[in-house]
């Protein structure tokens, strides 16, 4: 007898697709950034401040994220969003070299990646999936390594052979297909379709999947910091790995296909963190996964004296080994720490300090660059960053109480 497929893993698709289109708002659109530099003249500095003010307005976007979703729900909201992106790269493909079109067209990008990136995926998640939720959110989430594993290469190819406008046209085609898929398959809640979340209300009981530590103020001020830290040295790090490797004098094709490792490497990671914490918890895995990338970040930097194609390769490999706990670790770390009517509002001000982390940190390494002539000392000053990101969620956990069996019954 076949075994219908559970509808929500329809939804984690779709989420895996929006997510795919909000990380080109961001990671992808580095590939198009030495274009920016070199056939238009855009300094250092003019680039970041792209990204800067994406930053901005997805850190707005945040803050009103819970208003907005309570509003419109989640199906809409998602929907809107996602137009958002469409609207973004539709901007850019007709700028041209005016660099103040690319900032109104970083503003709807910011909209886009604010509601569609972690946030809104956290949510709906959380709503469909009680049994393999760590599972389904990293499935999300791997729509980011697919952005860098199949857009990088895809992008470069039509930058060099056809235009930088055409390859925004085309990521404005793919965000709109994504809305209307939302539309289409997404709905707010199992009880819309007369179902229940994966594994029913019992699971969550019995298997204490949320609300394993009381929520205190130390803790949620350690996280925030962690967060905050890793959106500093997580996506400006990845948005620069062009311009970093290139500007050592690595050939951009090249550097392009490690930029495509680098997303194989995070695909394959994310399903195997979501998997480590659902079965070894969020904690052990931000530790072991934390490693790694703290390495990968130090490589970036050694990569300006030891300038081989192997080692740009290594480098890449690490760093995607790592990075999930950089979008993985706040909705985990929420699930640890609150119950079910808390995790809204922990989930927003942890995705509020990676947001900001963000805004603070986009235009450090064009900054940095224009300053010293490289690219590779703001990735020194990365790792020193993850570092300490590592640190807080090691003291936020330590520090913490474990509810009881009769607490998390009550919670949940």
């Amino acid at each position: 007898m076949r075994t219908k497929v559970f509808y929500g893993w329809f939804i984690v698709a779709v989420c895996m697709l929006m997510v795919f289109g909000a990380s080109l708002v961001t990671t992808g659109l580095s590939v198009g950034l030495r274009a920016l530099r070199d056939d238009m003249g855009f300094s250092g500095t003019q680039t970041s401040i792209i990204f800067t003010i994406c930053g901005v307005v997805a850190f707005i976007s945040i803050f009103f994220a819970d208003v907005y979703f309570k509003k419109l729900g989640l199906r809409l909201g998602m929907f809107i969003g996602v137009a958002c992106g469409a609207i973004d790269f539709l901007i850019y493909s007709l700028a041209g070299s005016n660099f103040y079109v690319y900032c109104l067209g970083s503003v709807f990008g910011g909209i886009d990646y604010g509601l569609c990136f972690m946030l809104s995926t956290s949510m709906i998640m959380r709503r469909w999936f009680n049994d393999k939720r760590a599972l389904a959110l990293a499935l999300c989430s791997a729509g980011s390594g697919l952005s860098i594993l199949v857009g990088t290469p895809v992008l470069e190819l039509i930058i060099e052979n056809v235009s930088l406008q055409m390859s925004f046209i085309v990521e404005a085609v793919f965000m709109a297909s994504v809305s209307l898929l939302i539309l289409i398959i997404v709905r707010n809640d199992p009880s819309e379709m007369g179902m229940e979340p994966l594994g029913g209300k019992d699971f969550l009981i019995a298997h204490k999947v949320t609300g394993k530590y009381h929520i205190t103020g130390k803790a949620i001020t350690l996280l925030f910091l962690a967060a905050t830290f890793g959106g500093l040295s997580g996506s400006p790090a990845t948005s620069n790995f062009a311009l970093n490797f290139t500007n050592v004098g690595l050939n951009a094709t090249t550097v392009a296909f490690g930029i495509s490792l680098f997303g194989l490497m995070l695909l394959i990671s994310k399903l195997l963190f979501g998997e480590m914490v659902d079965k070894k918890g969020a904690y052990f895995s931000t530790m072991l996964f934390g490693m790694f990338i703290v390495v990968g970040q130090l490589g970036c930097f050694f990569v300006g004296t030891l300038t081989e194609y192997w080692f740009m390769f290594l480098t890449l490999a690490i760093m995607g080994v790592g990075y999930p706990i950089i979008t993985l670790g706040y909705p985990n770390w929420s699930a640890d720490f609150t119950d079910k009517d808390e995790y809204p509002s922990a989930l927003k001000k942890l995705q509020l300090g990676y947001q900001l982390g963000i805004m603070a940190g986009s235009p450090l390494p064009g900054l940095i660059a224009d300053a010293t002539g490289s690219f590779t000392w703001a990735y020194l000053m990365f790792a020193i960053l993850l570092s300490m990101f590592v640190l807080f969620v090691f003291l936020a956990y330590h520090t913490a109480k474990e509810r009881t069996d009769v607490d998390v019954g009550i919670t949940n």
